[in-house]
């Protein structure tokens, strides 16, 4: 299993990480009442979705760029957002989203990224 790369960083922006609860419910709507709603089949086996920032330079964004391209359709283990340490299996849920920050630093610019991943069942 791919791990995210040491030079990349490993913790998200302050006050950016989000996380939320695993969709476990198919919801169906009737013609007339409340909709229908029932248990996914293997639903506690879901994926639970995260999001945060970062802040790269130029050099970090081509790392993080080819690591992107090369695990894009696999899990790879990531630092667990919700721990001192560890990691956790996660996957891509969208590619990564860049803007710029008008920062730079050691001369290089800075640019922030927002990562939309999953935490999977191990």
């Amino acid at each position: 299993m791919a791990t995210w790369p040491e030079d990349l960083p490993q913790r998200f922006l302050k006050n950016s990480y989000k996380d939320q609860e695993p969709d476990l419910v198919l919801k169906t709507e009737m013609d007339v009442g409340p909709p229908k709603m029932r248990l996914r089949p293997g639903a506690k086996a879901n994926v639970r979705p995260f999001s945060g920032d970062m802040r790269l330079t130029l050099t970090q964004k081509a790392a993080l760029s080819d690591f992107y391209l090369d695990n894009c359709a696999v899990s790879f283990d990531f630092p667990d957002p919700g721990a001192e340490s560890g990691t956790i299996p996660v996957i891509f849920t969208a590619p990564p989203e860049y803007a710029d920050t008008g920062l730079f630093t050691g001369g290089e610019a800075v640019q922030k990224v927002s990562l939309k991943l999953a935490k999977v069942p191990a």
